[in-house]
C-alpha cells in the first residue's frame, strides 16, 4: 500500500453526513482510507463525517491508501449531492 496524506474539509454551510469512497477506474483496485489512526492504521473502505449542528468547519485528516498506479476516483456523497473527483496515481 502507498500511503498519501489527505485532508478533507466540509464547509459550515453543509451540516449533513458525508461519505467518501473510492476505486480504480482503469482496474479492479478499491481505495482504502486510514482516518489518522497512526501507521499502518486501519484500512477502511470509506470515510464518514457525522452530521454537524454547530455550523463549523469539519476536517478529516488521514491517508488515502493506493495499491497500484492508475486512474482513480473518489465518490463524495451527502444528503443532497454526489460528486466524483478523478485523479491519477503514479510511482
Amino acid at each position: 500500500w502507498f500511503y498519501n496524506k489527505t485532508l478533507w474539509a466540509v464547509a459550515p454551510s453543509y451540516t449533513g453526513v458525508v461519505v467518501i469512497t473510492g476505486k480504480q477506474i482503469d482496474g479492479p483496485t478499491r481505495l482504502r482510507f486510514n482516518p489518522a489512526a497512526g501507521f499502518p492504521g486501519e484500512k477502511r473502505l470509506e470515510l464518514r463525517f457525522p452530521k454537524e449542528t454547530d455550523r463549523r468547519w469539519r476536517y478529516g485528516p488521514g491517508e488515502t491508501l493506493i495499491r497500484a498506479p492508475g486512474c482513480y476516483a473518489f465518490q463524495v456523497r451527502g444528503d443532497n449531492f454526489n460528486r466524483t473527483i478523478v485523479f491519477k496515481a503514479v510511482r
